[in-house]
C-alpha cells in the first residue's frame, strides 16, 4: 500500500543523514523543521521500514534509505542538506545561547 506523504518526506530527510539517526536528534529535528518527523518515522517503524532500536531509528535496508533519498529531486538535495544542517545549526545556537544565559545567572 502506498505511504502518506509525511511519512515519505521524514524518510527522506532521515535518508539525508544516514542509515540511522538518534532519536535525541530526531527530537530535534522536529523543533528545527516545519515537518513533523517523530510521528511520521514511528509510522514507518510499524510498517516494517525502520527498526527503531538503542535509541536510534535504522534503515531496516539500505536500498530503502535509497529509495527514500532518490525521492528527492537530484537538483535538490545539496538543498536539503543545506537547509537540515542550517537547521539544526540555528537550533545548536539557541540552545548555547540559552546555556549561557544560565551561567550568568
Amino acid at each position: 500500500h502506498k505511504l502518506p506523504n509525511g511519512v515519505k518526506n521524514a524518510l527522506s530527510v532521515m535518508a539525508c543523514f544516514g542509515a540511522s539517526l538518534d532519536v535525541a536528534l530526531v527530537n530535534s529535528l522536529e523543533q528545527a523543521l516545519p515537518i513533523q518527523v517523530i510521528t511520521p518515522l514511528n509510522v514507518a517503524v510499524s510498517e516494517g521500514l525502520l527498526d527503531k532500536i538503542n535509541g536510534q531509528y535504522r534503515f531496516c535496508h539500505d536500498c530503502i534509505q535509497e529509495a527514500a533519498y532518490d525521492v528527492i529531486i537530484p537538483e535538490e538535495k545539496c538543498l536539503h542538506h543545506f537547509q537540515h544542517g542550517l537547521s539544526l545549526a540555528r537550533l545548536y545556537l539557541v540552545e548555547v545561547s540559552l546555556g549561557q544565559d544560565k551561567d550568568e545567572n
